[in-house]
């Protein structure tokens, strides 16, 4: 009976000893005493990802019908380098186009340079190869304004350069519902823009707010104001009433005429990011790991032998 009450002594000390184990180390499945426990430093989601934020953003907007194909830009300002990234710019005529990211150089942070890229093409084997004396070009520079943050990029071209005129295209300087009336010609001119109407003068800027009539419709009407009793109409133009649009519009002359051109921003997706934007580099240095070292504990238990009593 001794010999029995003993064993179940011993057994019932096995299992304490256990469980304090499970509770000291908070394991179910206890690692070997004595071990190292390593803490690993958490991981961030391949997904989530951290953008720089650009010194400036721009659009671009062809003027008139000037050829403006295969230009290119370096977000990074650094054209000069031979594996740069650089990013495709897409010119329409009077059509704005996507935002873009600028960052520039240290030494020219408000310097963008235009590129014709180098002619290519697609071989057999499905390589793209450089068409031979073909070499990227650098065709124009704008700078842009200081003190702001966005920019419109008027850009025409004459034989192989090209020219770029930057205007400011944020919101406080242009809001929504705005038109930014400029003058190029030499006359002054009075302007009825839906029910809003102001006098133009030459080389001038006025911002106004379209507005539709009592009938709904918006036209601009141009007059010549030379004869302010008789004030006659020159030119005139639909606009259509789109209180999130924006615009610019240019008076200038044509064969003795107002000739009126007009340029439209329509609200797109805030949360677009704009094209050629960089992502924050990722550190490639981990942190040390955390040793935690364990105290030694025998895992041993004596049980105490009965005597010859």
């Amino acid at each position: 009976m001794l010999d029995s009450l003993t064993r179940k002594g011993a057994i019932l000390i096995l299992l304490f000893a256990g469980t304090v184990e499970t509770l000291i180390f908070g394991q179910s499945t206890p690692v070997p005493l004595g071990a190292a426990v390593i803490a690993e430093a958490p991981t961030i989601d391949d997904d989530e990802k951290e953008f720089m934020e650009p010194k400036i953003t721009f659009s671009v907007v062809g003027w008139g019908n000037a050829d403006l194909k295969d230009l290119l830009y370096f977000p990074l300002g650094n054209g000069e380098d031979e594996n740069a990234s650089w990013e495709p710019l897409v010119i329409a005529p009077d059509q704005i186009s996507s935002p873009y990211a600028f960052y520039g150089r240290e030494d020219a942070p408000k310097t963008l340079e235009i590129y014709h890229q180098a002619q290519t093409y697609e071989d057999s084997e499905g390589e793209i190869v450089d068409v031979e004396e073909s070499t990227r070009k650098l065709v124009g520079t704008a700078t842009f304004p200081e003190n702001t943050k966005e920019v419109l990029l008027l850009i025409t071209s004459s034989g192989d350069a090209i020219q770029s005129y930057p205007m400011p295209f944020d919101e406080k300087t242009n809001p929504l519902g705005s038109y930014a009336f400029i003058s190029r010609s030499k006359t002054d001119y009075g302007i009825r823009f839906g029910n809003t109407s102001f006098n133009l003068g030459s080389g001038k800027k006025h911002l106004a707010f379209g507005k539709a009539d009592k009938n709904g419709d918006m036209f601009l009407q141009v007059f010549d104001v030379s004869d302010r009793n008789n004030p006659r109409q020159r030119a005139t133009k639909l606009f259509f009433d789109i209180p999130t649009a924006r615009g610019m519009v240019w008076i200038s002359d044509r064969n003795g005429l107002p000739s009126i051109h007009k340029i439209m921003d329509f609200a797109e997706d805030e949360d677009e990011l704009p094209t050629g934007i960089q992502q924050v580099p990722k550190k490639t240095d981990k942190p040390p790991a955390i040793s935690i070292e364990r105290p030694s504990i025998s895992p041993r238990v004596t049980t105490p032998q009965p005597s010859g009593n």
